[in-house]
């Protein structure tokens, strides 16, 4: 049995999960696997072939995924532009500036701006 993440709906850990027998009409009935939020008021359930296929369906989440990626990436960026934010602390704290040093820093800025708008 895999650990499941809160459910994806209400956030709560009220779970249960296992396999259920779902009787047929006429003939038999089959076994399936299956993740239920148990939180009054949510109605989150996922049913699979099998318990496996079912808890793997519930823990997978391809906006966060994707939500995390981009926080990443947005923490990266701030890093850079933070760096470059205190090279030009320390150039007017320690250095008179010229033309050249301030066109320097605005392309290491823009640099930057372009790499974000490019990945973003």
């Amino acid at each position: 049995m895999a650990e499941l993440k809160p459910c994806p709906l209400c956030g709560e850990n009220n779970l249960l999960s296992g396999v259920e027998y779902i009787p047929k009409k006429w003939a038999g009935g089959f076994n399936v696997g299956f993740v239920e939020c148990l939180t009054e008021g949510c109605s989150m359930i996922i049913r699979a072939p099998t318990l496996e296929i079912a808890e793997t369906k519930w823990n997978k989440r391809p906006l966060e995924s994707k939500y995390f990626e981009k926080i990443t990436y947005l923490q990266a960026a701030y890093n850079e532009i933070y760096k470059a934010m205190a090279y030009m602390k320390f150039i007017q704290d320690n250095m008179e500036t010229s033309p050249e040093k301030d066109k320097m820093i605005v392309h290491t800025i823009s640099k930057i701006l372009e790499k974000q708008d490019n990945n973003g």
